[in-house]
Order: structure tokens, then C-alpha cells, then sequence
């Protein structure tokens, strides 16, 4: 009996494991079946149309991303007076910015992603300056013109001009069939589908649900995404220009990132970044000036499973690069981090799995590893899949 009760202790240990591992695995299929359906959508509700994004660059409102036909803006993608630059890297995400507007009617740099800077305050500040200028003159290598951060949040233009509502990006940016289920309190009943309903005799049987038309199943909503769009190319920036003779001929790197339980409130919890040196074989290294506090702070929440987003100019083309990467393994503590070049600060280091970052690749007769610094991570919590594919924009001309 004394060998049964440990053999019994060692099979009822594994079932909470088991279901662990089991509601996980649920969650990167259900992930990357929404990363299909997403592609999908982009191309069912024209979301790759450029002419139709709008961002947010002031107080006065949603304002758009590019000119409209019949004009032209070479790559500029905000406002051209300034210094403000043009957007490099795009940022489809209608469920943020409802939130945004929702949260705050100004909507001041809602046209930023992410939205926080963790390197120098431990808080999180607004990040909407360019890290990539102020180092030479625009054409010089790994530098890129404009003051303000070059990546645009931007949201769609419905029907009548008007900005997508939020309860319209809820439905196109969330999976529908995670279906919601009540389970009661009594283990012995099953449980309860839920149905969005109309009650057409509310003011005869308000409490009576049983004459209500059903409409849907309710869902659960855990899951949402969002899509990034770079260019494979210099000209592909300018090719968003509905005016540019070669809109609509140029491919891009389009990632639906999918959410589990995001919040899609842009702020310091939500959206934040810090600095960062890549280094060679997937190793990352993530820091800030500010101290522990801020290190701690933007990797609140981040584990292993989950995705980032590493961002930086190409030293060669000069394009402003954003790429995602899974999380392998970080560090369960921060300390002081010392990366050649770079010098010395508070940070941890992280495992990742992805593509290469140029200039990571040792050279020939070159001694030391290769360290490519000036980066910038962004850390989302909360995404559980990443899909990339080179799509061309849509053009309607």
C-alpha cells in the first residue's frame, strides 16, 4: 500500500501538467487557424488597400496616413511640414486604435507602435522619437530622416469616409469560434451555450427569454490579431502612393501577429520597447539606461512561448527592418549586461527563434562575434503566433 500511495501521488501530479500542456497546445491551434482566416480577411475587406489607411498624428483627429489620388506625397506618410519624416513600417490595427480614441478623444500620438519607451524611465514614456536619426546626414548608413518613431498604427476607412468603429474591428480582428460556454456550479449539469439574442416583446415579456430570436453564438473573443506591413524594397514606400505610377507592384512582408487575451488599450502595459543588441546563433540582448526598474518593467509578463518584434535600419539599404522572433528562453533576473561596443547596462538576455538580423553572420577573418546594437524590441504580451508571408498592397486604381 506504501508503494501504491507514491505510484498514485506520481500519476495524479501529472494530470495538472497534462492539462497544462494541453490548454496550450489548444491555443497555438486555435492561433494559427485565426492566422489563416486573418489572411484571409485582408484580402476579403481590402484591408491592403493604402488610400483607405488613416492614422492619428495630432489632436485634431484621424488624419490620413498618404494623399489621396490624384496627388502625390513621395513617401511621405505624415505630415510633411516640420521634420516629422514619413512612416517606414506600417501597423494595421483597428482594435487599438478604438481603444485609443475610447480612452482618450484626442487621440495625441495614437499613430505610434508601440506606444511606450521603457530605456529611460521605468514607467514607460511616449515613444514618438526617431532613435535612428541625429546621427549623420539622412543618406548615411543606418540612419533614417524625419523626427518622429517611423512605425504608423494605422486603422481603415469604412463606408461614408467614416474610421472603422469599434465594435466592427471587434468582429474583423477577433476569432469567432471560441465559442463561449458557462459551466454551472453543479458538476453533474452540463454546460450552458450562450447566444446573442433579440427580444422583439421586450416591452410584453422583458424577463421571459423564451420568445427572444436568436442571432449567434456568443464567443469568448480571447483571440484577436493585428498585421504588420514592411516593404521588401526601397521604392515599395513610395509605392503605397495611390498617385505613384508603381502602386500596387510591389511586395511586402505582411506578419499577422495573434493575441491571446490582449489588451488592447496602446499604453506602457500593453505596448512597450526597450533597447537592444542582437547577437549571433538568436541571442538578444534587451537594456535600458533608466536601471533594473525599467528592464523589469517592459518584460513583465513576457515568457517563453511568446513572440517580438525587433526593429532597426539596415546598414547597407538604409530601410527601417521589423521583424518577429518566438521567445525561447530569458533570463529570470536582470543584471548588468556587457556587449561589445556598446558598454555596460542593466539588462537580460533572451533565446529566440526567427530569421537572421543582417550583419549578425561572422565575417571572414573578422575576431570576436558580430554585435549589431542600435535596435529597438517591441514586447507585446500576450502573442501566441506569428505568420509571415510577401503579399503585394492592393491596388484600385
Amino acid at each position: 500500500m506504501f508503494i501504491l500511495l507514491f505510484g498514485l501521488m506520481g500519476v495524479a501530479a501529472i494530470f495538472p501538467v497534462g492539462n497544462h500542456y494541453a490548454a496550450r497546445s489548444d491555443r497555438f491551434d486555435r492561433a494559427a487557424a485565426l492566422a489563416d482566416n486573418a489572411f484571409a480577411d485582408l484580402r476579403a475587406r481590402g484591408l491592403l488597400r493604402s488610400d483607405r489607411w488613416v492614422a492619428v498624428l495630432d489632436a485634431e483627429g484621424p488624419q490620413p496616413v498618404i494623399a489621396g489620388p490624384g496627388s502625390r506625397r513621395a513617401g511621405l506618410f505624415a505630415q510633411p511640414s516640420g521634420g516629422i519624416g514619413s512612416g517606414h513600417a506600417f501597423v494595421i490595427d483597428p482594435l487599438g486604435y478604438a481603444a485609443g480614441l475610447e480612452d482618450n478623444p484626442q487621440a495625441e500620438n495614437l499613430d505610434v507602435w508601440p506606444r511606450a519607451y521603457h530605456g529611460q524611465d521605468a514607467a514607460g514614456v511616449a515613444n514618438v522619437a526617431n532613435p535612428w536619426t541625429g546621427m549623420g546626414p539622412p543618406a548615411s548608413p543606418g540612419t533614417l530622416p524625419g523626427t518622429r518613431w517611423p512605425i504608423r498604427r494605422v486603422t481603415y476607412l469604412a463606408i461614408g469616409n467614416r474610421v472603422l468603429p469599434a465594435r466592427v474591428a471587434e468582429l474583423a480582428f477577433s476569432l469567432r469560434d471560441d465559442l463561449a460556454v458557462e459551466l454551472p456550479l453543479e458538476g453533474d449539469r452540463p454546460g450552458v451555450q450562450r447566444w446573442n439574442a433579440v427580444d422583439e416583446n421586450a416591452t410584453l415579456t422583458p424577463e421571459n427569454p423564451s420568445d427572444d430570436r436568436l442571432l449567434a453564438r456568443a464567443y469568448d473573443g480571447a483571440y484577436t490579431w493585428l498585421a504588420t506591413v514592411v516593404p521588401h524594397e526601397p521604392a515599395g514606400l513610395s509605392g503605397l502612393q495611390p498617385a505613384d505610377r508603381t502602386y500596387g507592384d510591389h511586395r511586402y512582408d505582411v506578419s499577422v501577429a495573434v493575441y491571446h487575451r490582449r489588451d488592447a488599450l496602446p499604453g506602457p502595459l500593453s505596448e512597450r520597447s526597450l533597447d537592444g543588441a542582437m547577437l549571433p546563433g538568436g541571442e538578444l540582448v534587451v537594456y535600458a539606461t533608466a536601471g533594473d526598474a525599467a528592464v523589469d518593467a517592459a518584460l513583465d509578463e513576457i515568457r517563453e512561448g511568446e513572440w517580438l518584434a525587433v526593429t532597426g535600419v539596415h546598414r547597407l539599404s538604409g530601410m527601417l527592418l521589423l521583424k518577429w522572433y518566438r521567445i525561447l528562453a530569458v533570463d529570470n533576473a536582470t543584471g548588468p549586461q556587457s556587449v561589445a561596443g556598446l558598454g555596460s547596462f542593466a539588462g537580460r538576455r533572451l533565446m529566440l527563434d526567427g530569421p537572421d538580423w543582417p550583419g549578425t553572420l561572422p565575417a571572414p577573418g573578422a575576431s570576436g562575434p558580430p554585435v549589431v546594437g542600435n535596435l529597438r524590441v517591441v514586447l507585446t504580451p500576450g502573442v501566441v503566433s506569428v505568420t509571415t508571408r510577401s503579399l503585394k498592397a492592393e491596388a484600385v486604381r
